[in-house]
């Protein structure tokens, strides 16, 4: 079944434009195109789309007007800023509203990729209800430590970008959303970023003043309902996993791009709990906590009573919000990384292995649970088997 595209602006030029640009699509995509914001309402009354692409500057309209409209009526479709604006106040008024940003010239395979990229997760969540849920997410709550310190140091007019970096550094949900912006067309960051305090100093410390002070880009989880003990139980198995996928990809002489790569996706790689304790904190909650006292395998338990893992809902808003492929691959096979196709151990493995020795035993002690955990068919494939005992003594080190 092709998927739906809806092509959003206001200047007859652009939409024939892009009518050329992608017209080798026509096979794979069912393009539409609207002139205004009333126009593309109208449009998704009679047939909703799978993506909607939109321009920020129209008439009567606006392009942050229409995705507000799209977001509370159409949670599940995906939202992506096509345009030639990139000035401060315009990535205030989208970035709680759009997944993706594309400036204008816009090159037709990053265009191609994008949508091609987006239409690939609807397949990957399969479950609309969830999709809705995941979609609808602007950002991810964190800490209320963090979210309390990182306000207090903004406020404070001495404060350095290098401590607010250091702070995003210490949380998930901050960590994902600051790795959106920077990954977007409107910083046009063509190099390298190595991690969230880097990403920090790209953005600026006005930027990120305004974004978490005036715009309220970050929140906590104080209020979702969820057990104080599993929100922090989750946060510090993120961190022990991202640190020790580090290591273990430098063990193996991985370059610095790829062990970068294997610390943020160990921080993301359970992301998908907290996303889903957050919207369904008395389901999710049960789950984690027998998780926690009895052990076993989480995800089978995930897929019997949710219809899916956290590791696809956690790649899912990442997909979303256009993090490096490497990183969302890596976020979903991180329990199963046979089911990914690739020839050689990259960071992929390094999660798993990570992740399966930082977990601690039911009861809280600190020996590995790499028994459960680990796949070792799939080291055995990759020629890594023999690197077991020395990641095993890396993991004892760091606990």
């Amino acid at each position: 079944m092709k998927r739906k595209i809806l092509f959003v602006d206001d200047e007859p030029s652009i939409l024939h434009g892009l009518k050329r640009m992608l017209h080798s699509m026509r096979g794979v995509w069912d393009m539409r195109f609207a002139g205004s914001g009333r126009e593309a309402l109208a449009q998704l009354a009679d047939d909703p789309v799978d993506v909607i692409v939109s321009d920020m500057r129209m008439p009567e309209m606006d392009g942050a007007d229409l995705l507000t409209r799209v977001r509370s009526e159409y949670p599940q479709m995906v939202r992506i800023v096509l345009s030639g604006h990139t000035d401060q106040k315009t990535i205030m008024k989208t970035v709680r509203l759009a997944h993706q940003y594309i400036s204008k010239p816009c090159d037709a395979n990053r265009l191609k990729i994008t949508i091609d990229r987006a239409c690939t997760l609807k397949e990957l969540l399969a479950d609309e209800a969830l999709q809705c849920l995941v979609s609808r997410m602007e950002t991810l709550p964190g800490l209320p430590t963090t979210y309390t310190r990182i306000v207090n140091t903004l406020k404070d007019p001495a404060c350095s970008i290098q401590q607010v970096g250091e702070i995003i550094s210490r949380d998930i949900g901050m960590t994902a959303k600051i790795l959106q912006l920077v990954n977007s067309a409107f910083y046009g960051i063509a190099r390298h970023v190595s991690g969230p305090v880097e990403a920090a100093v790209y953005l600026g410390l006005d930027t990120i003043r305004a974004l978490v002070l005036t715009i309220g880009l970050f929140s906590d989880f104080e209020k979702c309902g969820m057990s104080d003990r599993i929100v922090q139980d989750i946060y510090s198995h993120s961190m022990k996993t991202g640190s020790l996928a580090r290591e273990i990809a430098l063990s193996v002489a991985m370059g610095r791009e790829q062990a970068d790569g294997a610390f943020m996706a160990g921080l993301l790689h359970d992301l998908g709990k907290l996303v889903l304790a957050y919207n369904m904190p008395k389901t999710y909650g049960k789950l984690l906590k027998q998780f926690l006292e009895k052990g076993g395998a989480m995800q089978e338990a995930e897929v019997k009573f949710l219809g899916t893992t956290h590791g696809q809902v956690g790649s899912y808003l990442i997909g979303l919000w256009g993090l490096p492929h490497s990183i969302v691959e890596a976020v979903a096979f991180h329990h199963l990384p046979r089911r990914c196709p690739s020839t050689s151990f990259d960071m992929l493995g390094a999660v798993h292995v990570a992740n399966a020795l930082a977990h601690p035993l039911p009861g809280g002690t600190t020996a590995s649970r790499s028994a459960t955990d680990m796949d070792y068919d799939y080291l055995a494939e990759m020629g890594m088997a023999a690197y077991l005992d020395r990641w095993q003594g890396l993991a004892e080190k760091a606990a």
